[in-house]
């Protein structure tokens, strides 16, 4: 069973992710974290509120299970849920208003950065980071480190799995480099910006593909648990879709010949 301490992290993580997802989504001055001046219609404000609802609701519902429930399985999973799903409904957001009103983030650095991205990107971390916080202490002294590549063959302490992070650290700053590559950069904003967008959805699913591979191996070290294969499978999956994902939706923009010079 998941400690009090654990329990308080991981509800205050998740209070933390629906106050910054609300104020990204409400800012004055912006919709959705894009730049917007003109009032909404009624269409918009519904379906601002409608986002900021489910996003809310997913948080914090999510902050009351893991304070109630016993089971760890249940704890950490709607922990995950309550995390990645606001800056999901975030990233629905901002889509629809660049769509509807063709919106851009103002070429200059970090406004141009995707706010759903990084936030789906720091939730991913934070969680894994508690989760492996938790779990560390159960685990035995030396253990199969497969994935990690560390160790006498394979095996190691179970504190080399924090090296994890430096490979998250590495998927984020490309993620830096390509805004300001695109903030200096030519040619169309548009394209430009879906070319940022395309870097960080698939930075993001790296990242989150990492936390489920660091996770996997963690877990896999405690008696009887063999998730290590089925983390590489879901890694993969994750990897891929994230990969999908991106090209569905920025590859027309990356195609075609795109509006607006920054």
């Amino acid at each position: 069973m998941p400690d009090t301490p654990t329990r308080v992290a991981l509800a205050l993580l998740l209070v933390a992710i629906a106050l910054v997802v609300d104020f990204v989504a409400c800012r004055r001055g912006r919709f959705f974290g894009l730049p917007f001046d003109g009032p909404l219609d009624a269409r918009d404000r519904a379906w601002r509120s409608a986002l900021r609802t489910v996003a809310a609701g997913a948080a914090l519902g999510a902050a009351g299970l893991v304070l109630w429930l016993d089971r760890p399985a249940r704890v950490f999973l709607f922990a995950a849920l309550g995390a990645l799903l606001p800056p999901l409904v975030l990233g629905v957001g901002a889509r629809r208003a660049a769509r509807r009103h063709d919106l851009l983030p103002p070429l200059r650095f970090p406004a141009v950065l995707g706010a759903p991205a990084h936030v789906f990107n720091a939730a991913t971390v934070a969680l894994a980071a508690i989760t492996f916080r938790a779990v560390q202490p159960l685990l035995p002294s030396i253990m199969p480190l497969h994935w990690a590549g560390l160790g006498s063959a394979g095996y190691g302490s179970p504190q080399r799995l924090w090296w994890t992070l430096a490979l998250v650290a590495f998927n984020t700053a490309l993620m830096l480099l390509v805004a300001r590559a695109v903030v200096r950069g030519e040619g169309p904003a548009s394209r430009r910006v879906a070319l940022l967008r395309f870097a960080e959805t698939v930075l993001t699913g790296l990242n989150l593909a990492a936390a489920l591979l660091w996770l996997g191996v963690a877990l896999g070290g405690l008696p009887g648990v063999d998730l290590v294969r089925p983390a590489l499978i879901a890694a993969g999956a994750v990897t891929g879709g994230a990969l999908l994902l991106a090209l569905g939706l920025y590859a027309p923009q990356l195609l075609a010949r795109g509006k607006g010079t920054g």
